[in-house]
């Protein structure tokens, strides 16, 4: 008899959910991330760079601004 009133009770607080989020709808707004096209765009920036120190900075520079990226498309 229990088990059948916790399933009552998680499917009553799904539902409660469920309308809430109907019944307060929040515009999304669809952001585009090329990650890895930017990351391509870089390297060639940072490849083209005179001195092997610049380069190996400039590259340094990508993979964070790469990593910076993913974050931003995962968490917003």
């Amino acid at each position: 008899m229990q088990a059948l009133q916790r399933r009552l009770l998680s499917l009553v607080l799904l539902l409660l959910v469920v309308a809430a989020m109907v019944a307060h709808p929040r515009p999304v707004f669809a952001q585009d991330y090329y990650c890895f096209e930017s990351l391509e765009a870089c390297y060639y920036r940072a490849a083209v760079k005179d001195g092997w120190v610049t380069r190996w900075l400039a590259g340094l520079d990508c993979e964070l601004t790469l990593a910076h990226c993913i974050e931003r498309a995962i968490v917003y």
